[in-house]
This record gives structure tokens, C-alpha cells and sequence, in this order.
């Protein structure tokens, strides 16, 4: 059995569905197809911020996401290294800023271990034009890579200017893992590669620089 994240954030992969697979999306949940390794992939993805439970029925593994009160969190700081998600907020000529909403330490095991509390405000991250990708740096446009709203799966490099935590999302593995055609108004993108999502609904294609899911 394939173990899934124990917290997740809006448009993140929980597990994937396999021929043989036993899983069910339940509440706070859905299917969707997602492109990984040049494969379409039906995975469970998780529509809401919270935790993830299983419950098991009729040979079947239900999986659902429900909301994370802010009594039960602990609030943690990112560190160098660590892996978050975060929510794009606004673009900038040169920067993409972000609310952080997670933080997965850099010694951890793969997993979401920490999402802050509701009602507690974000950390904020700068992801700079320079450090979206690895190669080409120099012809990097922001507006081809993220869009307001985007959630992104980063890693911090540096505690920035004392505010924003700078962001990279340079390795294959990192980048926008949720997106909106249409600014955020319209379906849920797929990734058709690492700078391509396209609407499932209306074939439109839009640039994101696209975390690998898998």
C-alpha cells in the first residue's frame, strides 16, 4: 500500500491510482488526471488545507481531507532547506511573491509535517526571476511561470531581507503543483510538461513552470 502525505494543501497529489489500486477519493477529495513521467495518471488529489484520513469499507480505501483546527497545530519556522507550499500572491517585473502554508523539513521523510494554523498570519516567501529555474536564467519571464493564486512547492535558500523568506523552485520536483486557467476563474490545469498546463475542459494551454508530480 502506497502511504499518503498526513497533511495536504488545495491541488495536492495524496496517491496515485494504480490498476490494482483499492483507493476511493471521500470527502474533501477528488480524482484527477495528472501527467508524470510522460504518463497520464489518475490520482487522489486533495481539494481543500487539512489533514488526510483513511477509513477502510467494503475492500475499499476510502481517502479524505478534512480541515485542521488551529488548537491541534504547531507552528513552525522554515528553515534553509526546507520544502514548502505556498500560495502565489501577487508578480512582480522581477519577483513572485508568496504566502507560505507548509513546511516539510529538508530531514524529513518525503512528507507535509507541518501546516500552519488557521487564523495565524503566513510566512511570506519571494520567489526571484533568477531563481525559477536552473538553465536559462537570463530569459526567465515571470508571468510564463506563475500566475496569483498558483500553489507552488518551493525551497528556501535564504532568510531574505528580514520579511520574505527567498524561494527557489529550480529542481524538476519543485514549481506550481495547482493552477486555474483563466487567472484563477476558471477549471483546474493539468501539466502537460515542466512549462506547460493545459484546461481539461476547453484544450487551452497556459505557461506555468510545473512541479513534477511523481
Amino acid at each position: 500500500m502506497i502511504s499518503a502525505p498526513e497533511k495536504v494543501v488545495p491541488g495536492q497529489p495524496i496517491v496515485p491510482i494504480l490498476p490494482d489500486s483499492v483507493y476511493e477519493a471521500g470527502e474533501g477529495a477528488s480524482m484527477k488526471k495528472l501527467y508524470a513521467n510522460n504518463e497520464l495518471i489518475t490520482c487522489i488529489v486533495s481539494n481543500k488545507l487539512g489533514k488526510v484520513i483513511t477509513q477502510e469499507k467494503d475492500g475499499k480505501t476510502i481517502i479524505s481531507v478534512v480541515s485542521v483546527g488551529s488548537g491541534s497545530n504547531k507552528i513552525t519556522t522554515p528553515k534553509v532547506g526546507d520544502i514548502v507550499i505556498a500560495k502565489v500572491v501577487r508578480i512582480t517585473g522581477t519577483r513572485a511573491l508568496c504566502d507560505i502554508y507548509s513546511i516539510e523539513t529538508a530531514t524529513g521523510t518525503g512528507l507535509i509535517n507541518s501546516v500552519l494554523a488557521e487564523g495565524v498570519e503566513n510566512f511570506r516567501g519571494v520567489v526571484r526571476s533568477q531563481d525559477i529555474r536552473s538553465t536559462n536564467r537570463d530569459s526567465v519571464k515571470l508571468v510564463e511561470c506563475f500566475k496569483p493564486g498558483d500553489i507552488i512547492r518551493a525551497q528556501v535558500i535564504s532568510l531574505g531581507d528580514g520579511r520574505d523568506y527567498f524561494l527557489t523552485t529550480s529542481r524538476n520536483d519543485l514549481g506550481v503543483i495547482f493552477a486555474k486557467s483563466n487567472g484563477g476563474a476558471g477549471q483546474m490545469m493539468l501539466a502537460l510538461d515542466w512549462q506547460t498546463m493545459v484546461c481539461p475542459e476547453t484544450g487551452k494551454t497556459e505557461k506555468r513552470k510545473c512541479a513534477k508530480p511523481f
